[in-house]
């Protein structure tokens, strides 16, 4: 049993092999040439053909002399971005996955930010084709990179090199490291401007394994996760869980509800994945009954509590992308209670600790008391790209990732987690910095201030509304027309789940004595005016 008077709980030691991806790829290959590695929506690949896809692809895009920086990626889940991504990894280059419902100025910040010498893009992604992307984009760009389609699906547009036209190199690929960093994740911060955590390709590899290994992952298993690739949970807890497992993964282009149904109901199906957006709507279509299947037994994610029944072995799971990104999970075999109330138990030769306000390493809270969660091992990111001083605020100096998020030891030795601790919302799996949104709405000149918060949403969780404080000068009489012009701004500037679902014009908002606004107050307020 842990020690009852501190919070810090340590891993099981694991003899591990680190390993870069390539090395996965080559493996699963040789091993079972014939065996299916992936199939999304018509397509499938054989870890053959997926291993010469890869080589073929890595060969193409070395000819472009590309240097150590990173590439983007604007696709949807598809063939085109696992052999980009996997080929990436072969050259020792990182991939900046791109969020496709990111408006052309938040894409443009990334590509900027990353220092992107390259954009691998399909001819469509999202809502959007290449084409209707490139216009806006390029006028935002301070530093515009080369751009290549991947897909032969649609004529290039000017300055777009088709990848199918690039001549192949010869000669061997060049050895990677398994701390080569693979992922540069971007995720939304407190001081709202998204950051790019680094993700090593040996960290990546094993935390999909020991995911996996959790979920008692086999030969005979296959997966179905509607995760999108552009998200940690879908290039690490999915596609690398998978090929390190040896066992294939199935996806689709977009998520639909009706296509995940027939996947989960095909007979095939052994392990799944997704978030609370994702199954309520499933649930909608076709009751808990849609997901109850006598194959189907286990996956992770977060869920409503009855998916943890219907899904005997479902687990909850604590994780972030500053942490590649799993630290704590249950097993599927756990009881229900551990599966679904709390995130498990540490992964191995990993430690999780727990600290109050402004405390550091080693100050652990007692088993059972509340604060913020810290992790420490290698699973820890490299650092924020081009961001020391982000990097310093969130990991110590030797080593600790302040997570921002609030939980508990509790005295078996499990993780529960709270909440955020900074001023996030999560909106269907997307994590919105609310400082962000407020930034774009202040930009408005009848706009004095603006505050986020976020209201209950049976379909998403939550979703952001804000509270506008106007200007003396401003058109206080016509706030329908206010309102309007907000969310164009917020449109124009943020990606479809950062715009606030509805806009409320107060006189004033509430206040400490020393004039901070109480942000709890005012969802109180919302909370409250909510109907039931």
């Amino acid at each position: 049993m842990p020690d009852p008077s501190t919070s810090l709980v340590v891993g099981e030691a694991q003899a591990w092999d680190p390993h870069p991806i390539p090395a996965v790829v080559t493996r699963n290959a040789a091993a079972a040439p014939d065996a299916l590695a992936v199939a999304v929506d018509d397509r499938r690949l054989t870890n053959a053909a997926l291993a010469t896809a890869v080589e073929d692809t890595a060969r193409r895009l070395r000819g472009l002399d590309l240097t150590d920086a990173p590439v983007a990626v604007w696709m949807d889940n598809g063939v085109e971005w696992i052999t980009t991504f996997l080929a990436l990894a072969s050259l020792g280059v990182a991939t900046v996955p791109l969020n496709t419902r990111l408006t052309p100025a938040e894409v443009a910040y990334v590509l900027d930010n990353a220092g992107a010498q390259l954009l691998v893009a399909g001819s469509r992604a999202g809502r959007s084709s290449l084409a209707e992307l490139l216009g806006p984009l390029t006028a935002e760009l301070t530093r515009p990179p080369r751009i290549v389609q991947a897909d032969g699906t649609a004529p290039a547009a000017d300055g777009v090199t088709v990848l199918a036209g690039l001549g192949r190199t010869t000669g061997p690929l060049p050895t990677v490291d398994p701390g080569t960093v693979g992922l540069i994740q971007y995720t939304s911060g407190t001081t709202g401007f998204p950051k790019g955590a680094m993700l090593g390709q040996g960290a990546m590899v094993r935390n999909g394994w020991n995911v996996g290994h959790r979920m008692g992952a086999g030969r005979e298993d296959l997966m179905f996760s509607p995760m999108p690739f552009f998200h940690v949970g879908g290039a690490v807890l999915s596609l690398l869980l998978c090929l390190s497992h040896q066992i294939p993964l199935v996806t689709t282009r977009r998520f639909d509800a009706a296509e995940a149904l027939r996947l989960l109901g095909s007979g095939e199906v052994t392990m799944t994945a997704g978030i609370d957006a994702m199954f309520l709507r499933m649930i909608e279509l076709a009751g808990m009954d849609g997901l109850r299947h006598p194959r189907l037994r286990t996956g992770w994610g977060a869920a409503p509590p009855e998916v943890y029944e219907a899904i005997d072995g479902f687990i909850n799971i604590f994780g972030l992308s500053e942490n590649s990104p799993n630290g704590a999970m249950a097993w599927h075999d756990d009881p229900l209670e551990v599966r679904r109330d709390t995130c498990g138990w540490v992964q191995p030769d990993l430690q999780i600790g727990i600290v109050g306000p402004g405390g550091t390493p080693g100050d652990w809270l007692p088993a059972g008391a509340e604060g913020e969660i810290l992790v420490h091992g290698w699973s820890v990111m490299q650092g924020y790209v081009n961001d020391p001083a982000a990097t310093d605020r969130s990991v110590t100096d030797d080593g600790w990732l302040r997570t921002g998020d609030q939980g508990r030891i509790d005295a078996p030795g499990t993780l529960t987690f709270l909440r955020r601790i900074a001023d996030t919302l999560r909106v269907g799996g997307e994590q919105v910095a609310c400082v962000e949104v407020e930034q774009a709405l202040r930009s408005h000149p009848g706009v004095l201030t603006a505050v986020v918060v976020g209201v209950p949403d049976t379909r998403l969780g939550e979703v952001p509304v804000a509270c506008v404080q106007l200007r003396p000068d401003a058109r206080r009489g016509d706030t329908v027309a206010l309102a309007a012009e907000l969310d164009e701004i917020a449109r124009q500037r943020l990606a479809s789940f950062k715009r606030p679902r509805d806009y409320r014009f107060l006189a004033e908002l509430p206040t400490t004595e020393s004039g901070k606004i109480q942000k709890f107050a005012l969802r109180d307020q919302l909370l409250a005016e909510l109907p039931g």
